[in-house]
């Protein structure tokens, strides 16, 4: 197996995501629906309009008149300007091909596009919007010879009929041209709806049907470009309703993505296990969702790393599908996966990944230091599919389905993590300053949540454990950790914390204690009532008025000094917080 390629389905033999029914019910549509007829094929790149539109040139087979316009081959070059004329041109071409010579219709009806190429373009307007909105629009060029354009648009048409007419009348078996145009919706958008306004105003005749690879997002958009604020959105709306007759979007919702899922596996020569089938499906539904590029770029890159494992890295199978989950991040979630890349030394902490499966975890913290403005998360919607898809992907690390993450199972994902790394967009690789940052974040947090475990018993009230999770706020970094704890008096609370600063330069870790009042505590009465504790203290605690609290800088030790710098807090803390929490509260 070589890959999955981007070229579209041929014919409806290659219908991989079972839409026979919509194939059938447009052709019929087609070959029996009253002419002249447009319509749209809608939906996102990616999603199989240009497959769609080959399977149904194939249903109608000889029972019609076929032609072909890809515009994407049109545009290129700086060919964007002459794009109608060429398709004028082409289409009325492909027509006549074939025959010796050229019919007096033909050669009138090249002779006029010609002529209308010279004039100016705000006719179009006029004949779409009327009259008044088609002053206000600027011309798009100057008219090199006179034109009665009205006049020239209806010689066109008739000669253009004369054609259509002839080439019926040739083929013997059918009534109707149907021309297919290919993706319209790559195109600048106000060239798209230039290349509509020639369809409407030149091609609107009898016993032709248009079939358009087109959204209406994109016919919206080009609207706006071409003519500005002068027509809203009613108006766009309007534009798109007189030209297309029927729109059709892409029942994306109704692909069978388990069958396609199915195939593509087997394809790659897995052998599929039982429910592992719909554990993959979910993946894609809750990422890249059910467009068939999307999906084809994800079993492409599988597909390579797989290659890749094969020639010297062994991915047990029960791994596949974790790499498949990783990548599904990847493609989908970029900003998510490459903070998990920078982080991965934190999937040993037993609640980070699973954090990542609710929502509130995104929205913590102040707005600088949310996760959700780390990763580019705008709103409530778009952390919700990031959730949703975080608990599916935490269900395949869960290798042993008990719930829980065993320190086995999370040495196996980084391992695939990192190995993923190959096909990412962005560069996640690290310097020397960042594998510290991330070394020292997961080390220093391990350090104070054992110290809290250690002194549980001997204070009041709970510590938390506090990290930011940037390096945004001025006076913290991400791999600083600290134990904190708000301490209830008459004048306001208190705050209370331990703390680890580790100098990178160094390696060496500075070990603080901050009493401190917060900014709705009454801050003159804290001094007031620390006075003689401050005055009598033996521990060498420096008062900060910025703060208006007190700092011991108590010790400095070796970054890397876990057991001393767990003894040294766990004998210090709770005779201090006893202490204080003594003074303040008497």
């Amino acid at each position: 197996m070589s890959g999955f390629t981007d070229r579209p389905a041929s014919c409806i033999d290659d219908d991989a995501f079972g839409v026979e029914k919509y194939i059938s019910g447009l052709s019929e549509f087609i070959k029996e629906c009253n002419t002249p007829m447009t319509i749209a094929i809608q939906g996102d790149w990616g999603s199989g309009k240009t497959s769609m539109m080959n399977m149904i040139k194939g249903q109608l087979g000889d029972k019609v008149v076929t032609s072909w316009f890809n515009t994407w081959q049109y545009s290129q070059f700086n060919m964007g300007d002459s794009l109608a004329v060429s398709f004028l041109s082409r289409l009325i071409s492909e027509l006549v091909a074939g025959k010796e010579k050229s019919s007096e219709n033909t050669k009138k009806a090249l002779k006029i596009i010609l002529r209308i190429a010279q004039a100016a373009g705000v006719a179009l307007a006029e004949n779409i919007f009327g009259e008044k909105t088609a002053e206000k629009v600027e011309k798009l060029g100057a008219v090199k010879e006179e034109l009665d354009m009205p006049q020239a648009i209806n010689d066109l048409k008739n000669q253009f009929q004369a054609i259509v007419d002839d080439k019926i009348k040739e083929n013997g078996k059918t009534d109707r041209l149907v021309v297919f145009v290919d993706d319209l919706d790559r195109l600048h958008p106000g060239k798209a709806v230039e290349l509509l306004e020639v369809l409407k105003l030149f091609l609107d005749c009898r016993n032709c049907v248009f079939v358009l690879a087109i959204d209406y997002g994109v016919v919206s958009q080009g609207v706006k470009q071409k003519y500005g604020e002068l027509i809203g959105e009613e108006k766009g709306r309007s534009f798109f309703d007189k030209i297309i007759q029927v729109p059709f979007k892409m029942p994306v919702a109704q692909y069978d993505v388990k069958n396609y899922v199915k195939t593509s596996l087997q394809t790659l020569g897995m052998e599929i296990l039982n429910g592992e089938l719909d554990s993959y499906v979910k993946l894609i539904q809750r990422s890249v969702g059910c467009n068939p590029r999307a999906m084809k770029r994800l079993f492409n890159a599988f597909l390579l790393l797989n290659k890749i494992a094969a020639n010297g890295m062994s991915i047990e199978v029960s791994q596949r599908k974790m790499l498949f989950a990783i990548l599904c991040m990847q493609l989908s979630f970029e900003n998510l996966y490459n903070y998990i890349v920078q982080n991965a030394d934190e999937c040993y902490n037993e609640t980070f990944l699973q954090s990542l499966s609710i929502p509130d975890t995104y929205t913590e913290g102040n707005e600088v230091e949310r996760l959700s403005h780390e990763l580019n998360i705008n709103n409530d919607n778009d952390i919700a599919s990031v959730a949703d898809f975080m608990q599916a992907f935490i269900d395949v690390i869960d290798q042993d389905g008990d719930g829980k993450l065993a320190e086995e199972e999370i040495r196996a994902f980084i391992d695939i993590l990192r190995f993923s790394t190959i096909t990412a967009n962005s560069s996640n690789t690290t310097n020397a300053e960042s594998e510290k940052e991330n070394h020292y974040r997961y080390y220093n947090r391990e350090i104070i949540k054992e110290v809290l475990n250690n002194i549980q018993g001997n204070i009041t009230g709970p510590f938390k454990l506090y990290q930011t999770r940037t390096n945004n706020n001025p006076k913290w970094k991400k791999y600083y950790a600290c134990g904190w704890k708000s301490i209830p008096t008459l004048f306001g609370n208190v705050n209370f914390e331990f703390k680890i600063e580790t100098s990178l330069k160094n390696k060496e870790s500075s070990l603080s204690v901050w009493i401190y009042a917060t900014e709705k505590t009454d801050r003159l009465k804290f001094v007031e009532h620390m006075e003689d504790w401050y005055n009598e203290q033996r521990y060498g605690f420096v008062f900060i008025e910025e703060y208006c609290g007190y700092w011991l800088n108590d010790k400095i030790v070796s970054a890397d000094a876990r057991d001393e710098i767990i003894h040294h807090f766990t004998t210090l803390i709770p005779s201090l917080v006893d202490e204080i929490e003594t003074k303040i509260k008497n």
